[in-house]
């Protein structure tokens, strides 16, 4: 039950993050595609408004074509200047004086001029208010959606529309105004001083996205039963194997010790750990001494048992915190965390004592007996997991020079016999 509650806590975590991500890249592209969308809205109110800005050119032009405007221009006739400029809402400059006014700001203006024998006889000046209808009848022009507004903006302040005096930054392709948030697109309208933002609320943007979380939802979970139900079915032999996999690919096969690729991890991991720390480190290399004549005079069989009864009397020798493992045909390894080079001496030196308790029956029903060679180095001595094998392997040959039976430490490049 325990590998069954294993694999569903596991496996509805990683649902749950797919599920998350999945909602959360939908609304992100609804969101971005909503953007992109209203900026493309944007961008076509703010051409209908570039047309009616260049009609608003042409008929600056058609103004100071009138004949009418041209006479009383010429003739400086007051009143029919501002009857003219009233009429064609028009702002009408005439020897330093003005006739008429122009609409409030934000506007289009067009200036046109009436010039005789080169010089300027008068300047007239058209002029259309951006004010929500001209905003609203360029949105329609555009086919703004249904659901989304459009707030015209001068200094990113809004100032015709539902949000008038409220000030908007677009970021991210978002905004928001007040407790609302809004996906938002925007474009400069030119030859003006304002900005055109298309927003929708974010609400009506991810209601699409919402359906489709609670599709994947649903998904999820129901993938969860059926995966539940299979682990129920099927957790403790895929447990089983999952354990023995692991175990094989740790451990020694012959002794149950630790195998080399473990000792080697565990060696990086310790070493970093006292290097961290300031803390010890020791290894200890043991070699089996005549092995290869114990098995050639014995038999593999006989030579396998005296391996299991080496690796059993190491194993209760270290401690927890300790490794014990098969370092490679008959020689063996010890790993110490916290010990020190005197430290792992000691144990080496009981370890070769217990070795004289120690007996392998014989093929013929004889009484084995077995010696083994010590070699110890350790860290801060030996500063990589290189040179800790190095050196304590060293120390055994130095042990074996000597007459085997024996351990050597080394420190300081130095071999010490205990």
């Amino acid at each position: 039950m325990a590998a069954v509650l294993a694999v569903v806590v596991f496996l509805g975590a990683v649902l749950g993050v797919v599920v998350f991500t999945l909602n959360r890249n939908a609304n992100n592209a609804n969101k971005q595609q909503a953007a992109t969308q209203l900026a493309s809205d944007a961008r076509a109110t703010a051409s209908v408004l570039a047309v009616d800005r260049a009609d608003l050119r042409t008929r600056a032009s058609q103004t100071v074509a009138s004949i009418d405007l041209q006479r009383a221009a010429l003739a400086g006739n007051a009143s029919a200047l501002a009857r003219i400029a009233e009429a064609r809402r028009a702002r009408i400059v005439v020897d330093r004086r003005t006739y008429g006014a122009l609409p409030p700001a934000p506007r289009f203006t067009a200036t046109a001029s009436i010039i005789q024998a080169g010089a300027v006889v008068a300047r007239v000046t058209l002029g259309l208010a951006l004010n929500t209808g001209t905003v609203a009848r360029a949105a329609r022009a555009a086919r703004l959606p249904g659901t989304a507004t459009l707030l015209p903006t001068e200094n990113g302040r809004v100032f015709a529309g539902p949000f008038r005096g409220r000030r908007i930054v677009v970021h991210d392709g978002g905004v928001r105004l007040g407790s609302r948030a809004f996906v938002a697109g925007s474009v400069h309208v030119p030859g003006s001083g304002i900005d055109l933002v298309a927003v929708e609320p974010l609400s009506d943007v991810t209601m699409n996205s919402v359906a489709y979380g609670r599709r994947t939802a649903i998904a999820a979970i129901l993938t969860l039963l059926l995966a539940a139900g299979l682990a129920i079915r099927f957790a403790r032999p895929v447990a089983r194997v999952f354990g023995e996999l692991s175990d094989q690919a740790d451990h020694d096969s012959l002794t149950g010790l630790a195998n080399r690729r473990l000792l080697d991890v565990r060696l990086e991991q310790e070493l970093e750990r006292a290097r961290r720390y300031g803390a010890h480190l020791g290894l200890v290399l043991v070699d089996v001494d005549d092995f290869k004549q114990l098995n050639d005079l014995y038999g593999h069989r006989c030579g396998d048992q005296i391996l299991r009864a080496f690796g059993e009397l190491l194993a209760r020798s270290v401690r927890k915190v300790d490794l014990a493992g098969r370092f490679g045909g008959e020689e063996f390894a010890l790993v110490l965390p916290g010990t020190p080079l005197e430290g792992a001496c000691v144990l080496a030196e009981e370890i070769r004592g217990s070795l004289r308790n120690l007996t392998v029956p014989g093929p013929g029903g004889e009484s084995l007996r077995i010696t083994a060679s010590f070699g110890a180095a350790a860290f801060p001595t030996c500063t990589t997991v290189d040179e800790l094998i190095e050196l304590a392997d060293r120390s055994v040959y130095e042990a074996k020079r000597r007459g085997k039976d024996q351990v050597v430490g080394a420190a300081a490049g130095l071999s010490i016999a205990l």
